[in-house]
């Protein structure tokens, strides 16, 4: 049975789904989710967002540009 807390993880990560791809920054859509359900803090409306499906291959795609920031590990055990 679903909860009421449920419900506002549902309506965070869609609302989010639908501004991004609505075209707005992600540096955008989240300080106005977090305003609109009442956060003060950002770091509270980010454990209400949820990677999906949707948005699955968008944040893969970006990722794959920040591999050349992130140096190789290097195992020098003998």
């Amino acid at each position: 049975m679903p909860r009421i807390h449920d419900m506002r993880h549902t309506f965070c990560t869609m609302s989010l789904n639908k501004m991004l791809a609505s075209g707005m920054s992600l540096y955008v859509a989240v300080p106005l989710l977090a305003a609109y359900v009442g956060h003060v803090n950002l770091c509270d409306t980010e454990r209400y967002i949820h990677l999906t499906e949707h948005g699955h291959d968008d944040f893969i795609r970006k990722e794959r540009g920040l591999q050349s920031l992130i140096p190789e590990v290097v195992d020098y055990e003998v």
